[in-house]
């Protein structure tokens, strides 16, 4: 159109206030403040949310020695089993003095069974049931020849030990299931919280 003004595209407007910045005709543009406040409760919410994290971890690593250590327990209560079946029979009347050594030797398996279990039944590289040797449940030196039902006695006493401590390791470990979802829905709360402070206080991630 004729007497009208040319077009300036947006490069050349951008060009020119580049210009005109540098010349100082135009104000330049302040820097965001940080909220210090905001800063310092951030980065301590920060560590916080580390810390349940970690703690987290910890009780995860206590439930995966809980089942390693349920884990040993079974296989020290099924040698007790097989050990108080044979006491039975031993008891029974009906068998022979050599048909007794016979199972006096399969008990003396048994309890060095019991014993390699409770020693090398470990999480990471720490043992989780040395309490359960055969010593300690007092099936060592039984006689299935000469006193069975003595035998059987301390057989049935060692078998209740073990049932007891594997009571204690189920607990423990629904104790710590049960806290983990707590713990996890504070992480969320307290992360949610972090971010916005993060963001009036410019502290971001990494």
């Amino acid at each position: 159109m004729k007497g009208s003004m040319p077009m300036i595209g947006v490069t050349g407007t951008e060009d020119m206030r580049l210009k005109m910045l540098r010349m100082g005709l135009l104000p330049k543009q302040k820097a965001p403040e940080r909220d210090l406040a905001a800063m310092a409760i951030a980065t301590k919410m920060k560590a916080q949310i580390v810390g349940y994290e970690q703690e987290v971890m910890g009780y995860q690593d206590i439930i995966s020695a809980q089942r390693v250590a349920a884990g040993g327990i079974e296989g020290i209560t099924d040698a007790l089993t097989r050990m108080h079946e044979l006491g039975v029979r031993a008891a029974s009347g009906l068998l022979t003095a050599e048909q007794r050594g016979y199972i006096q030797g399969e008990v003396e398996q048994l309890q060095a069974e019991i014993t390699r279990i409770a020693e090398r039944t470990e999480f990471m590289g720490k043992p989780v049931i040395p309490e359960l040797t055969a010593e300690a449940l007092g099936v060592t030196g039984i006689s299935m020849v000469t006193a069975p039902r003595e035998a059987l006695e301390k057989i049935s006493t060692g078998l209740e030990k073990v049932i007891a401590r594997g009571v204690e390791v189920g607990a423990k470990e629904q104790l710590y299931q049960r806290r983990i979802p707590t713990m996890r829905t504070q992480i969320i709360a307290l992360t949610e919280t972090w971010s916005r402070l993060a963001e009036r206080a410019r502290v971001w991630r990494g």
